[in-house]
């Protein structure tokens, strides 16, 4: 058994620590359980926007397989999902074998 770090609640809903938790060891020719549920679809970032001042809204285009998805949030949202990522990015990464974070992020589908 490894020991990753684990965190289980975001900023906005009030922080606390990360805390490690035992995981099995993965052996190379098997696949990792994976931590986003299937409901997430797998997206690149394509382009970000200049804040519309007017509005207080930015633009976040994505890459979603052929097509482009393209959002216009509220720069409250975003200042929130900016909190988030550094976190879950920052301050809870703990580097696994392919150099990506390990967080918990169980929720339900959504």
């Amino acid at each position: 058994m490894k020991t990753i770090k684990s965190c289980l609640v975001p900023p906005a809903e009030g922080a606390k620590p990360c805390k490690s938790a035992p995981v099995a060891e993965v052996l190379s020719d098997e696949q990792p359980k994976r931590r986003i549920p299937s409901s997430y679809l797998a997206a690149g970032l394509r382009n970000v926007t200049p804040v519309d001042a007017a509005y207080n809204e930015i633009g976040i285009g994505f890459n979603v397989g052929d097509e482009v998805v393209r959002l216009r949030l509220g720069v409250m949202d975003v200042r929130g999902m900016i909190a988030d990522l550094e976190y879950y990015l920052i301050r809870c990464q703990s580097p696994t074998s392919s150099g990506a974070p390990s967080v918990d992020v169980s929720t339900p589908d959504e």
